[in-house]
């Protein structure tokens, strides 16, 4: 803060001190409003996060019901009995 006192226009001493609580006021003010904007910063954050959660278990439910749908339907098996009928295929025309 300025000096606790300062010469006015008319060349008299005003005293300042009467005005500090407008000057910690708007320390405070400010501090708040640092404080705020951090906490805004963190929300969007959080709310970006748990969007991104939810894509991802989304995803992950996906996968886990592609694999149970490959198991069930025996793809593995479908895929090896293909091969083996291009195998034998191959042989026969070899």
């Amino acid at each position: 803060m300025a000096n606790a006192e300062d010469t006015g226009s008319d060349g008299k001493t005003l005293p300042l001190e009467q005005f500090k609580c407008f000057y910690d006021w708007s320390i405070s003010f400010c501090a708040a409003a640092k404080i705020d904007l951090e906490v805004k910063t963190q929300e969007a954050d959080i709310a970006d996060s748990e969007a991104e959660l939810t894509k991802l278990k989304e995803m992950q439910r996906s996968l886990e019901q592609c694999v149970e749908d490959s198991q069930s339907l025996n793809f593995a098996q479908f895929f090896d009995d293909a091969a083996d009928n291009v195998a034998s295929r191959k042989s026969f025309l070899d």
